[in-house]
Order: C-alpha cells, then structure tokens, then sequence
C-alpha cells in the first residue's frame, strides 16, 4: 500500500496539462522533472523509455480479453469469440467518448460492481462461517509446505508460489508498476496525498478484501480441487449457493470489470504517448492509429489461444515478464524520489491534521513551483 500511495503521490506533484486541459503523469513524467530536471540526472530519458517499452508489452499481450470472454461464454454456453467481439465494439463506443467519458463510466460502474460482487461472496462465507478457520489454515499450509513437494524440491515449491504470488498482486491491484499512476495523475484533486491515498486504499480493497475473499469462496465450497480455472472456478462457486442467476450477474459485472480496465489501460497508454511525443507532427497520426488499434491485440490474443489450443497459462508466463523491467525502473525511482513524498506528506498533516506548520511558500504541484 505505501508503495502506490508514494507512485500515485509523485504521479499527481509532477504531471502536466495539454492544451486542452487535461491533465497527464505518470513515472514517465517524474523520471523526467523529478531525476532529470530537479537531481540533474542525464540518464532519466534511458528509464523513460525502457520502462514506456515495457509497459506496450501489454499493448500486445493482455489477457482482459480473454479472461470476459471465458466469464460470459462458460455462463451463457456460446462461443467465446461472441464475448470478445462485443467487448472489442465496447471499448470503441468508449474511448471515442474521450478520457472524461472513461473516468465517469468507469466511477459509476466500478463501486457497483464491487459492492454486489463482494455482498454475494459475504453471503455464501456467512452460511459457511464454521469453514473459514480451516480454509485460512489450508491457505498457509500449502503456501508454506505445497502438496507433493518433500525436501529440496519443498523450497522450490514455495519459491515458486511466492514468485505467482507475487506477480498475480502486480497484476491485481498493479501497485509498483508504475501503471496505475498515469490514470491517478489525470483526477481534479487540491493535494497529491489526497489521491495517493486513495491508491493506497485501491490495494487495500482489491487484495485484502476482494481476492482474500475470493480465496475463501474457493476453498469453503470445495471446488479449489475440482480442475476448473480462472474465472468458471469463481463462477461455478458462487453458483453452487446463490443459483444460476448470481453467476449471470457476477459474469455481466466481469465483462464490465474487462472494459473498464481495458479502457483505464487505455488513458495508461495515452499517457506515454503524449509524453513521448507532445507537439511532435507524428503525434496527431500516431494517436490516431492508436485509437483505432487499442482493443484488437487483446481479441487476437483470444483467437489465438483458441485456435491454437494453447492454454491462459502459458500466455500468463509471457505476461508476468512484461511486468518485471517496468515494475524494477519504477520501484528504484520512487525510492530516489522519496523525499518529495515525505515533503508532501508532512504539508498534508500540516494543512489537514493540524501535525506541524504550514508553510505558505509550499507548492503542491511541480509546474506551480516552477512556473515562471
């Protein structure tokens, strides 16, 4: 949590603002003003671009797609391709709304969806409450000493299921990876800790209550060992007790939750296209193209999978690479840039919780204090 709280923070004090008025940020941009301009770090542009490389990765390798499309075919028993081209013609009708019109669907759907899912999750976890004690016990007895695995091979077990671990939380509530900041960077806020924050409670949400309770729903219904996968274990669990109605409904929430992360990914990548381009001339045409592109590799990479029998596994394998560069470059540099934080951090106790002195000289934000 501290960790994208100090992202988001840092993401929010240095962005800057088009024509237009929108604001823009992101690692991109304190690698830029915060390493480059502020501590005279020449090699700030080398970052920029091996972390912006490594987050296009996703550009082509992503698996929203793939993931809604297994959602609502598994539920409504059609063809996945069905699923992947209605998500494709969605994430049109949105991004060529803007990225206000991204930001104010996505406010909207969101809380609801976590709300029902979470309350329908709660209710079977209640009717099971005598199972929860020994669920959360067989989740540290096979995170700690994994099935089949003895001697040498037992720390090997646990080394791998550390390292899913930790890149299935990279991608879930995206903390370190330097891409959920470039989407914080463009809210309307009068104090950075206030949006940071807010990523902080992100984690917070995502991890310790959605995915924990995820967990238990798996394990208290007894299909953790049944050989379903990814989002039909989810699905056949809360079936199981709500009836079939509450997996139609979790299934609609997932093919949301797919399009606004698609389209939250989206502003990420107009993020680093402004910034690596600004008032070039190809930058008109490239964001054009871009537009245009955006939803495509995600349903290609379903059309692949499918007809090449290759399973979601094997592409996760490739996609928890692109994580790593980007995900290494950001954390460093956040680390480098901490004392703007803590700066930050103490005028927020100061203004709001009455901790310390305000001073009146203080700038919230990089191009306030350097405006000329």
């Amino acid at each position: 949590m501290i960790i994208k709280m100090v992202e988001v923070t840092l993401a929010v004090y240095y962005r800057g603002t088009d024509k237009d008025g929108n604001h823009f940020g992101g690692p991109t941009y304190y690698m830029e003003k915060g390493l480059g301009k502020e501590k005279g770090f020449k090699g700030w542009a080398v970052l920029a671009v091996t972390f912006g490389v490594g987050i296009f990765i996703t550009f082509f390798i992503t698996l929203q797609n793939y993931t809604v499309s297994e959602a609502v075919a598994t539920t409504f028993d059609i063809s996945y391709y069905i699923p992947s081209i209605l998500l494709v013609l969605s994430i049109y009708a949105i991004i060529l709304g803007g990225l206000k019109r991204i930001g104010t669907i996505a406010g909207y759907l969101i809380p609801l969806m976590c709300v029902f899912y979470v309350g329908c999750v709660l209710i079977i976890l209640a009717f099971n409450i005598d199972k929860i004690p020994g669920a959360f016990a067989s989740i540290f007895a096979h995170a700690f000493t994994p099935q089949a695995a003895t001697g040498a091979f037992a720390g090997a077990s646990v080394a791998k299921a550390m390292q899913l671990g930790f890149a299935r939380s990279v991608y879930s509530n995206e903390a370190g990876w330097g891409t959920s900041p470039m989407v914080h960077a463009t809210a309307e806020t009068n104090h950075p800790i206030k949006q940071g924050m807010l990523g902080a409670f992100e984690v917070f949400m995502d991890t310790m209550v959605i995915c924990t309770a995820t967990g238990l729903l798996v394990i208290v219904t007894g299909l953790w060992s049944s050989g379903l996968q990814g989002a039909d274990l989810t699905l056949t669990a809360l079936e199981t007790h709500l009836g079939f109605f509450s997996r139609i409904v979790v299934a609609l929430s997932l093919f949301l939750f797919g399009l606004t992360t698609a389209t939250g990914w989206y502003t990420y990548y107009v993020a680093l296209l402004n910034h690596a381009f600004q008032e070039s001339k190809l930058k008109d045409i490239i964001m054009k193209v871009y537009k245009w592109t955006v939803p495509l590799p995600g349903a290609f990479l379903t059309f692949f999978t499918l007809s090449g029998g290759k399973t979601p596994a094997e592409i996760w394998t490739i996609a928890d690479f692109s994580s790593v560069i980007p995900t290494f470059i950001n954390v460093v540099v956040i680390i480098v840039l901490g004392r703007k934080f803590v700066e930050l951090l103490n005028d927020y106790k100061a203004r709001y919780l009455g901790i310390g002195t305000v001073d009146p000289n203080f700038k919230l934000f990089y191009d306030d204090e350097h405006r000329m």
